[in-house]
């Protein structure tokens, strides 16, 4: 499915940052943007502006 998509959005809560999955879905340079409710920060905010995707958090009005 993903790959068939022609842009890739992750809807995601904050909770989930750092936690580490059984299966590798893809990259984050395969992705156009996240939602999420509160922005990442660190180097998991880094990764994700150096792969050029946008951040869209709830939290920021």
């Amino acid at each position: 499915m993903l790959h068939r998509a022609r842009e890739r959005h992750l809807l995601i809560d904050s909770e989930k940052f750092g936690r580490r999955g059984l299966a590798h879905v893809g990259d984050m340079s395969d992705l156009r943007s996240i939602v999420v409710n509160t922005a990442p920060a660190g180097a998991l905010l880094a990764a994700l502006e150096a792969a050029k995707v946008r951040i869209i958090a709830t939290d920021e009005g």
